[in-house]
C-alpha cells in the first residue's frame, strides 16, 4: 500500500508492514471501509486466505446498514407510536433484505416470534392503559436483550418479532434470555400489586449451505417461528419452542 493510500485509510498512524482494506457496501455503493493493519509483513500478504475477514466485513456491514435504517424510521413512518419499535411494515422489508443477504453470503439467519401470555386478560382485568404499559415494558425489555445490529419490531397487538444474525442455537440462547428477563419485569396495578408478565417465544432459523443458493424465503422463516410460538402456548406458555425436528442441535436447513 502506497503512502497516500495508507494516509487516507489510517491517517497519521505508524505505517503498517501489511494491511487489508475491505469495502462496506450497500446497493453497490460504498458506505465505508474496514481497515486492518499489522506490523507483521506476512499477516496480510497477497494470496493469504481472507474468507473469515470478508465474512466479518459482511456482518459489520449488515449491522451498520441496520443502524442506518433505524435512523430513517421516523422519516419513513415505520415506527410503532406506543413502543417506539419498528412496525410490521419495516420488519417485513428488513426480513426480505436480510434473508436475501443470508443466501448470497451463506450466512445463517434466525427469527423470534414473541407473544405476551394472557394479554387479553390483562386488558380485561386491569384496563387498556395497564395493557399499554405492559406492551411498553416488554418492548423495552426485549430491545435490551437483542444486539444493536438485530431487527426488532412490534408485529401486531401483543406480538413482537426479532430478526437475528446467527443460527438456531444462537437464537435459542437469545430467546431464553428474553423469556427470563420478561418474567422478572415489575408491572404494578393501581393498588401497587405486581402483575405477572410472561412470553411464549417461537424460534426458527435457516442457513444457506452454498453461496449460489436462491434467496431464503422470509415468509417461511417467520411462518415457522409463528407456528413454533403457538406450540409454546399449547405446551404451557412461558417457554421457548422450535418446531419438531428444528432443534438447536439439528443441522441447518
Amino acid at each position: 500500500m502506497g503512502a497516500p493510500a495508507h494516509h487516507a485509510f489510517f491517517e497519521g498512524q505508524t505505517p503498517a508492514a501489511s494491511a487489508i482494506v475491505l469495502p462496506l457496501t450497500t446497493a453497490g455503493r460504498a458506505m465505508g471501509y474496514l481497515c486492518l493493519g499489522s506490523d507483521n509483513a506476512g499477516r496480510f500478504a497477497e494470496g493469504m486466505a481472507t474468507d473469515i475477514l470478508e465474512r466479518f466485513a459482511t456482518i459489520v456491514n449488515a449491522s451498520l446498514d441496520n443502524v442506518a435504517h433505524r435512523e430513517r424510521l421516523k422519516q419513513l413512518g415505520m415506527t410503532d407510536p406506543l413502543t417506539g419499535l419498528a412496525n410490521r411494515r419495516y420488519f417485513d422489508e428488513r426480513l426480505r433484505e436480510e434473508t436475501t443477504r443470508a443466501a448470497r453470503y451463506a450466512l445463517p439467519v434466525a427469527c423470534l416470534f414473541i407473544d405476551i401470555d394472557g394479554f387479553k386478560q390483562i386488558n380485561d382485568t386491569y384496563g387498556h392503559q395497564t395493557g399499554d404499559r405492559a406492551l411498553v415494558l416488554v418492548a423495552a425489555c426485549v430491545r435490551q436483550q437483542v444486539r444493536l445490529g438485530d431487527t426488532l419490531a412490534r408485529y401486531g397487538g401483543e406480538e413482537f418479532a426479532a430478526l437475528l444474525q446467527g443460527d438456531l442455537k444462537d437464537a435459542t440462547v437469545v430467546a431464553e434470555r428474553v423469556r427470563q428477563a420478561v418474567s422478572a419485569l415489575e408491572l404494578l396495578d393501581e393498588s401497587g400489586m405486581r402483575i405477572g408478565l410472561t412470553v411464549s417465544i417461537g424460534v426458527s432459523a435457516r442457513a444457506s449451505k452454498h453461496r449460489d443458493d436462491p434467496s431464503t424465503p422470509g415468509a417461511t422463516l417467520i411462518g415457522e417461528a409463528d407456528r413454533a410460538m403457538y406450540l409454546a402456548k399449547r405446551h404451557g406458555r412461558n417457554r421457548v419452542q422450535a418446531l419438531p425436528g428444528n432443534t438447536p442441535d439439528a443441522p441447518g436447513r
